[in-house]
């Protein structure tokens, strides 16, 4: 109709993507700080299990002594680590539950808040802290038992 001004269309994902630009923002600035946290609560994981491990280097001496096989030195000390991953779970659920619920209640639809989220959630710290233990554990098992009860 007026061929001398230029064209400017723009879709209605353009349109819409206008009103989320908040939420796009918010979700990278969470999903970097889970990162960090998550990174920062694995190399603090690592160092107390590295702690632990090395304090208890002639208990493992002595378990392996009497027969105790690697598994169950492994078992033993990724064991010693899940309960407070657990317990942080079971506290961490209702908080999560109640945050959730608030932020989902600011949107007009209405979204379900299934516990298999958090089920999911709790497998994947179970996870991660498992894999991040499991390095120090595996070594810890694998030592000789005469040189684990003459280290000091």
């Amino acid at each position: 109709m007026v061929p001398q001004v230029p064209y400017d269309g723009e879709t209605a994902d353009d349109r819409l993507a206008d009103f989320y630009k908040a939420d796009d923002r918010a979700t990278r600035l969470f999903a970097i700080g889970a990162g960090l946290a998550v990174l920062i609560g694995c190399v603090g994981l690592w160092g107390l299990a590295s702690f632990n491990t090395q304090r208890r280097t002639r208990e493992i001496g002595i378990r392996k002594t009497l027969g105790a096989s690697s598994g169950d030195i492994v078992r033993l000390l990724v064991g010693q680590f899940l309960r407070p991953v657990l317990l942080a779970n079971l506290v961490a659920w209702p908080l999560a539950y109640v945050a959730m619920r608030t932020w989902l209640a600011g949107f007009e639809d209405a979204v379900p808040l299934s516990p298999l989220f958090f089920v999911g959630a709790s497998v994947v710290a179970v996870a991660v802290a498992v894999l991040t233990v499991l390095g120090q554990s595996l070594r810890a098992s694998r030592a000789a038992p005469a040189w684990a009860l003459r280290h000091d």
